[in-house]
């Protein structure tokens, strides 16, 4: 259910997004709102998870206790990138050129393609870690609550980073128009317009 609330989230807003006359301006800024939008997205899930794993870890022990515990750690980091990321997405970055503009696009996908790699390994560290906890004697609960917690975060966030990528990549093929008719000769970038 929370899947398909976050999904339905970022569908609504990448519509309205796709749906204005594209121009340069348009288009960069269009990817800084995808970003922001996104941040507030994690942003949200980090506060969601600060305040329940903190209530929640009051009154655990054993596994859970570990478990709300990561959740809370994993979960400051989360809110911290996505209160730096929102400030970031708010800057207007003035007039780019087209090459500019493909080159931040290009970055922006990069950065969330990377973050999904990095997510994989979230998620394999903590199926490693619930696995040590098995033949573990006197850390089982600690590997345990901190594996499961890993994998939890691990997958939210490469669902995140997927579905980021996923809608930039769609921006990009949106903004192809704008793109079509650069030239590059080797030595300049031009504007070429074929009757």
């Amino acid at each position: 259910m929370k899947n398909l609330l976050f999904l339905s989230l970022f569908l609504s807003f990448s519509t309205n997004i796709f749906s204005q006359n594209l121009t340069l301006p348009t288009f960069n800024q269009d990817r800084l709102d995808l970003n922001r939008k996104g941040m507030v997205v994690l942003g949200s899930w980090a506060g969601a998870n600060l305040i329940t794993n903190g209530i929640l870890l009051s009154n655990s022990s054993g596994s859970d206790k570990y478990f709300y515990q990561m959740n809370v750690y994993w979960n400051v980091v989360n809110g911290a990138l996505a209160g730096l990321g929102v400030l970031g997405a708010k800057k207007t970055q003035g007039n780019l050129s087209a090459f500019q503009s493909l080159e931040e696009q290009s970055s922006t996908e990069k950065t969330f393609l990377v973050n999904t790699g990095l997510d994989v390994a979230y998620v394999m560290t903590g199926v490693y870690l619930l696995e040590k906890s098995k033949n573990s004697m006197d850390s089982q609960d600690k590997l345990k609550g901190y594996g499961q917690s890993v994998i939890l975060q691990g997958g939210f966030l490469l669902l995140f980073d997927g579905i980021m990528y996923g809608v930039h990549r769609s921006h990009l093929k949106k903004g192809k128009v704008i793109f079509e008719n650069l030239t590059f000769t080797g030595n300049s970038v031009g504007f070429a317009y074929r009757f």
